[in-house]
């Protein structure tokens, strides 16, 4: 019964269920119901992507990693919007691409606060706050460093640590400099039992 006229309204009223189902199949069910209806019929890329972030903070450990993959795709094409649109917008104003991302990283940013974040969800932060950090307007490059420094600490996946240390690279040439906590974060993680981690640190 979901198309592209109504895709938002149900979108909606699923969204509402998932956040007080408590039975775990229900949700697991719920999750594909939502992903799956918002990959179809999306009205815009901006809208996929604030309903996957909302799932992701409702139900984060029910999320396919195809569907974290999709939400950072569609991150980096940007809103979509028209060319002439571009070409009004004032010199100083962000662009429509990069008001999405600006919410993303902070929407990222905010799920960062909990406890325990899911690997694919942990590795999806990582990616975006990688690319786009420097879009950030609660916090500067240097805390989200340290953040994703502490991210480290509740992954026990030696994928998600080796996104982290991939997006603390980009993040220490976008700041133009490695702060010290960084540095000893690199330097400890360059001794890792895993190659793929190790390697990058050295990098």
């Amino acid at each position: 019964m979901t198309n592209a006229v109504n895709v938002e309204f149900i979108v909606e009223k699923l969204l509402t269920f998932l956040s007080t189902a408590t039975d775990d199949h229900f949700r697991t069910d719920l999750v594909g119901q939502i992903t799956q209806c918002a990959e179809r019929f999306a009205p815009s890329n901006a809208w996929y992507v604030q309903t996957i972030i909302r799932v992701f903070e409702l139900a984060g450990d029910k999320v396919k990693p195809s569907v974290a993959q999709t939400l950072t795709q569609l991150i980096a094409e940007g809103s979509e919007a028209a060319e002439d649109e571009e070409a009004d917008r004032p010199d100083d104003e962000l662009s429509p691409d990069d008001e999405l991302r600006t919410e993303a990283v902070e929407n990222f940013l905010d799920l960062m606060v909990r406890p325990k974040l899911p690997e694919v969800l942990a590795q999806a932060v990582a990616w975006v706050l990688g690319e786009y950090g420097y879009l950030a307007t609660s916090c500067s490059l240097e805390v989200i460093m340290e953040k994703l420094c502490a991210l480290t600490l509740q992954c026990t996946d030696p994928l998600t640590k080796a996104h982290v240390v991939s997006a603390i690279s980009k993040l220490v040439a976008q700041n133009g400099g490695c702060p010290s906590k960084v540095y000893a974060f690199m330097d400890r993680y360059s001794r890792s039992m895993s190659l793929d981690v190790q390697q990058r640190c050295m990098e």
